[in-house]
C-alpha cells in the first residue's frame, strides 16, 4: 500500500465530509485512512462511521479527548503504507493527489509539495510555492536544518519546506521513529513545526515537487485557535517548553543554536495576531502592553531579519518591531 492518511478529528462535523470526500474521489485508491475521533462530542463520530461502513478503507478509532498529539500518535501506530500523510479535519487533497505522488514512490524520504490557501467558502485567497529542490544525501539534508525553522516565519515565501505536515508525505519508518517522542512532546502549538523538524532529521533523501496537492482552510475559529488563552503565562510556557526543544534539537543534530535567537520574538508575534481574531481590542492591549515590557521579547527583535520574506510580512515585521498596535489591530483584523 502506498498511502496512509491519519485524520485527527474533534468537533468536525461541518467539514470532515468535504475531506474524506476528497479522499475516496481519488483517481489511484492505493491508501488507507485513520480518523481518530478525539471524543468529539457533536455528530463527528457518526459521520466517521458512516463513511467506514461505506468504504473498507477506512478505519476509526475513538478516543478521550487528549489533543492532536496524541490522537495523531495513535492513528499513526496503526498505519501500514509506505508513506504517512497527517491531513488536517477541515482541509481537502486534489483528485491526482495520489497519482501524482505516487510516481516518487520509495525514492525520498519526505515528498514536499504545494498548497492552496482558501478562505471558509472555498475562495482562492494564495498559491504557495516552495522552491523545487533535492536533497540527496545526509550531508545536504544537514546543511538545510538550520534554515528549516527559520523558514517557519515567511509563511507565503518559504526558501525551502514550509513547516505544515499536511504540505508533505513522509515514509511510514521514519514517523514511526519519531512518534514516540513527537507524542511525549505533547505540543498544543507549533506541533506542526515539531513534527516536521523531527522528520527531516531522520531523513537522507528530501523532495520538493512542482504539484499543489491540498486547499487549506483558513477558518476563524479553528481548532488551534481555540488552543489560545489571554494569559500572558501560557504564552511564556509556551515559548520555554519550545525552547528546551530548539536547544535539545540543535544539541542532538549539531546545529548553530543562534538559528533560534529570535525564537521568544517569533512566538510571541505569533501567539498575538492569533488572538486578534478571537478576542476585543480593550483587552488585547492589555496583552500587547505586556509584550512590549518584556524584555526577553523587546532584546530578541534586533536579531529579526527579514531576509526571503514577502512584502506582506516585512511590513508586519516592522509594526511589530515598533510597537504599532492599532495599526497591527486593524491589519489582521481586516486585512490579513
Amino acid at each position: 500500500m502506498f498511502l496512509s492518511v491519519v485524520i485527527a478529528c474533534y468537533n468536525v462535523e461541518k467539514t470532515v465530509k468535504r475531506t474524506l470526500d476528497s479522499i475516496v474521489n481519488q483517481d489511484d485508491l492505493d491508501l488507507e485512512v485513520i480518523a481518530v475521533d478525539d471524543g468529539s462530542i457533536d455528530n463527528t463520530l457518526n459521520i466517521l462511521n458512516e463513511y467506514a461502513c461505506k468504504y473498507q478503507f477506512i478505519k476509526i478509532i475513538s478516543q478521550d479527548n487528549r489533543g492532536v498529539c496524541q490522537a495523531l500518535s495513535n492513528g499513526i501506530t496503526k498505519c501500514s503504507g509506505k508513506y504517512i500523510y497527517c491531513l488536517d479535519a477541515d482541509d481537502k487533497i486534489t483528485k491526482n493527489f495520489v497519482s501524482y505522488l505516487k510516481k516518487y514512490n520509495g525514492g525520498f524520504d519526505i515528498i514536499e509539495f504545494s498548497f492552496n490557501v482558501v478562505d471558509e467558502n472555498g475562495k482562492l485567497l494564495n498559491v504557495v510555492k516552495n522552491r523545487k529542490f533535492e536533497f540527496s544525501n545526509k550531508n545536504e539534508v544537514n546543511k538545510f536544518l538550520n534554515v528549516l525553522y527559520l523558514d517557519h516565519n515567511c509563511f507565503d515565501s518559504f526558501r525551502y519546506i514550509s513547516i505544515y505536515k499536511w504540505s508533505k508525505i513522509i515514509k511510514s519508518e521514519i514517523v514511526k521513529e519519531i512518534v514516540s517522542n513527537y507524542k511525549k512532546l505533547n505540543f498544543k502549538l507549533y506541533e506542526d513545526l515539531v513534527y516536521v523538524m523531527l522528520a527531516a532529521s531522520k531523513s537522507k533523501k528530501i523532495k520538493s515537487v512542482d504539484f499543489v496537492g491540498i486547499y487549506y482552510y483558513q477558518i476563524p475559529n479553528s481548532h488551534s485557535r481555540k488552543n489560545m488563552d489571554l494569559n500572558y503565562n501560557d504564552l511564556l510556557e509556551l515559548r520555554n517548553k519550545l525552547r528546551l526543544f530548539l536547544n535539545e534539537y540543535a544539541k542532538t543534530n549539531n546545529l548553530d543554536k543562534n538559528s533560534f535567537k529570535t525564537m521568544d520574538f517569533n512566538v510571541s508575534k505569533f501567539y498575538f495576531t492569533r488572538l486578534i481574531k478571537k478576542y476585543h481590542i480593550k483587552v488585547l492591549k492589555k496583552f500587547f502592553d505586556k509584550m512590549k515590557k518584556d524584555k526577553v521579547y523587546q532584546d530578541e527583535k534586533k536579531y529579526v531579519s527579514l531576509d526571503g520574506v514577502s512584502f506582506k510580512r516585512k511590513v508586519y515585521f516592522y509594526l511589530m518591531k515598533y510597537d504599532m498596535f492599532y495599526l497591527i489591530y486593524f491589519c489582521f483584523k481586516y486585512l490579513m
